[in-house]
């Protein structure tokens, strides 16, 4: 290039070097020499929990994920465009491993109880010394820290009363047994909780609350035990399908019952819907947000319904909520 103006300028109104701002030189078919922006490598989505690249997933620059649908950003499994697959396999078998060494502890250590009150010979026989039994019971688990993994729950349970609850389906229950509509399986289901609690006795020092939603969100009871829960949700008339579904608003309803009962104990959610229909993002926005509020809050959710491409959304609330 002897003789002729080998200077470079910018293509872009940028004059600085930073760097969004890098360029390279390149040589043209025409003999000239022009600068070449150099765009910002992309890191992609990575895993969560063991910070591993999840693959399936395209690595973009943010403004560009803006730019995709949502079934792009994410694969079609629990926590799909949040954690590996080895690592939700890992949470899985960890919370039935957790579960099941719960459940072993607390029977050897009654067993072991039961077994010093029938050497004793002041063994109470009648109901008053065995809720007294109990009470020992109680105060053994205490000293051994069983109570500190068994910590008291306030358990919120989110009802979801629209119209589509009204659609009939195949029973989950039994095979042979008649069909039934989906707001009828969310009482079988409630009901079938609570008998449980209601049979572990003293083992449960957990406390209930229902909210639920469709055009707007009432709250039935708060902070109940579980004897009491099922008392008033077998006298209750409040669950039944109604026009609306405002799944935003039984979100907040949730919040302010955790919020003013915070020192009921550990918070978790239970949302019991068929994941339909509503704006996704309203809902999201209002489970982080309430995250973000009750940090330690645990979401869980039971679909009803009889597609699965319909609880994506309940997959991802529970995702907010790192649970099940």
């Amino acid at each position: 290039m002897a003789g002729g103006d080998s200077r470079l300028t910018y293509r872009r109104q940028c004059r600085y070097n930073t760097k969004s701002n890098m360029q390279r030189i390149l040589h043209t078919p025409g003999g000239k020499l022009v600068y070449q922006a150099i765009q910002k490598k992309a890191k992609g989505p990575h895993c969560g929990d063991c910070n591993k690249a999840l693959i399936g997933l395209p690595r973009l620059r943010p403004m560009e994920y803006r730019r995709l649908k949502n079934r792009e950003k994410r694969v079609s499994r629990a926590y799909g465009g949040s954690r590996c697959a080895h690592c939700v396999r890992n949470r899985v078998v960890r919370a039935f491993l957790i579960e099941e060494m719960e459940q072993k502890c607390v029977k050897q250590v009654l067993a072991d109880k039961l077994s010093q009150v029938k050497k004793d010979p002041g063994c109470p026989s009648d109901v008053d010394d065995q809720d007294a039994a109990g009470e020992e019971k109680d105060q053994l688990m205490r000293l051994l820290g069983l109570a500190s993994k068994h910590r008291r729950a306030h358990v919120v349970l989110l009802v979801d009363r629209s119209g589509y609850m009204r659609t009939v389906d195949e029973s989950p229950f039994k095979s042979g047994s008649k069909n039934m509509t989906r707001m009828t399986a969310v009482r079988e289901t409630l009901k079938s909780f609570l008998d449980s609690k209601c049979q572990s006795g003293s083992l449960d020092s957990n406390v209930y609350s229902l909210v639920s939603f469709s055009d707007r969100s009432p709250v039935l009871f708060v902070t109940c035990t579980a004897r009491q829960a099922r008392e008033k949700l077998r006298d209750s008339e409040g669950l039944l399908p109604q026009m609306g579904n405002e799944f935003a608003i039984g979100l907040i309803a949730a919040r302010t019952v955790l919020k003013e009962n915070a020192g009921a104990g550990d918070p978790h959610l239970v949302i019991l819907s068929d994941g339909l229909p509503g704006d996704p993002r309203v809902r999201l926005k209002a489970a982080a947000l309430m995250s973000v509020d009750i940090p330690k809050l645990r979401i869980h959710a039971i679909g009803f319904g009889g597609s699965l491409s319909s609880f994506d959304i309940l997959q991802q609330l529970t995702a907010i909520g790192s649970s099940t």
